[in-house]
């Protein structure tokens, strides 16, 4: 089983941001902590298994993993690395993802 590099694009540390920024101001912090725990799972799996998740219908280069039902994760895979695009907030409309 091989490990990948996971890079997280400009735009999805952006992303990501925001969903924490709200997260932070919405909710109680467990809340935070319990998003974070699942990211990081996810992020491990990827790293392991990057083809585990499937290929997005909307964009056929990149992959889709429901990290909750709020949040999807679109990443590609390279040779010898694992790059997250973006983070996209499954309540608004899917357009343009920077890719």
């Amino acid at each position: 089983m091989r490990n990948l590099e996971v890079i997280i694009s400009e735009r999805a540390e952006y992303r990501l941001d925001e969903i924490l920024q709200y997260l932070d101001t919405e909710f109680p912090p467990a809340v935070r902590k319990t998003f974070l725990k699942k990211l990081y799972k996810v992020i491990r799996l990827i790293s392991r298994m990057p083809e585990m998740f499937p290929v997005s219908v909307e964009f056929a280069d990149l992959r889709k993993c429901v990290l909750t039902k709020e949040t999807v994760i679109f990443y590609r895979v390279k040779n010898n690395f694992v790059e997250i695009v973006t983070f996209h907030d499954t309540r608004t409309e899917l357009t343009d993802i920077g890719v």
